[in-house]
């Protein structure tokens, strides 16, 4: 195994376990009621 994938396997266990750990619907909540993104410009 390549150091590549290594690394892709670990994001794929970090990302399975977040996504264990907070159901999608809070992650949805989270992103509607965050405030609107700063205009780079």
């Amino acid at each position: 195994m390549s150091v590549l994938d290594d690394i892709v396997a670990g994001v794929r266990e970090d990302v399975a376990a977040r996504q264990a750990a907070t159901p999608l619907t809070e992650v949805q909540a989270a992103a509607r009621d965050a405030r609107p993104a700063l205009d780079a410009l």
